[in-house]
């Protein structure tokens, strides 16, 4: 009977645009308000995003004249069943998740409670600061990272008078000694801010859902003002794992280095990066000067 009841509900790696009458049991690892773009006081849509046993994602929604219906039914962190629902390709200009397809809740989607189903409460997947050099990443898809806290910059505050918003610069290290810049904005910044002022001691930081971008060539990543996920020192399988990986690796040097202070160069980058270069064939064009007393 167990197994017969477990067969009336789909994965989450099955669900395509075939048919409406899927059934998912799922846990909302993510629920955001999307404002409208005219009045940031009324909400445009609910996103989320659904992870199910196997640990695969996909991403959910539904508009502003559904808010009334199902946003007291639903909460981020529980479990439900979900059926009657949508599905349509998902052509978000940033995912939030690789799944190809998103679902839609419309009138007669039916949401359960449920708590016969174990899926972790952040199910991350950690991208290696390597795999975002080499740029393995692609850059349309929201990734997840981890790394100590190396650094910040002073808050900048930037925007029009009536939509400023704070930014600051971080750098994260890797168990290999690489470091990663990271944009944060909005309240991700008075949220790192205040944790380190109350937390002496070595952060480790994971940032969940955010977006990765290039700049003449090198990476950095940005949280999304909505979707990201920002954990400090948080108690988890991936900073159990890190950890171990790191060792007592600067545990003694938590002294965050300033970002807004131009570090001198070594000989090796001054010379590098502040000579310029010259080519064999610049050298073959000189004549021989003498001078005569």
């Amino acid at each position: 009977m167990a197994a017969s009841q477990s067969r009336r509900f789909n994965l989450i790696r099955d669900v395509d645009n075939t048919k409406e009458t899927w059934r998912l049991k799922v846990q909302v690892i993510r629920l955001y308000s999307v404002p409208s773009w005219l009045n940031p006081k009324e909400t445009n849509r609910i996103e989320m995003i659904f992870c199910d046993e196997k640990k695969d994602k996909i991403q959910a929604s539904f508009g502003e004249k559904m808010v009334k219906t199902f946003r007291p039914l639903i909460y981020e962190g529980e479990l439900y069943t979900i059926s009657n629902f949508s599905v349509t390709e998902n052509k978000d200009n940033l995912k939030a998740c690789k799944n190809k397809w998103k679902i839609n809740f419309h009138k007669n989607t039916s949401i359960r409670d449920c708590s016969t189903v174990e899926i972790p409460k952040y199910p991350f997947e950690i991208i290696s600061f390597e795999d975002i050099f080499d740029q393995i990443p692609t850059t349309n898809v929201f990734i997840d990272i981890i790394g100590v806290l190396k650094g910040k910059s002073a808050v900048d505050i930037v925007g029009e008078e009536r939509k400023q918003t704070k930014k600051m610069k971080i750098k994260l290290e890797n168990e290999c000694g690489r470091t990663l810049e990271v944009l944060l904005w909005g309240d991700y910044v008075e949220l790192l801010n205040h944790y380190v002022e109350t937390h002496p001691g070595r952060i480790t930081v994971i940032l969940q859902f955010v977006k990765l971008k290039y700049f003449n060539g090198l990476p950095f990543v940005s949280n999304s003002f909505y979707t990201s996920r920002l954990l400090l020192n948080w108690k988890c399988e991936a900073l159990t794992c890190f950890l171990a990986s790191i060792g007592n690796l600067d545990d003694n040097n938590t002294t965050l280095e300033d970002l807004n202070v131009k570090r001198a160069l070594s000989i090796n980058d001054d010379f590098s990066q502040c000579t310029n270069r010259k080519y064999i064939s610049d050298f073959l064009e000189i004549k021989e000067v003498k001078y005569v007393n």
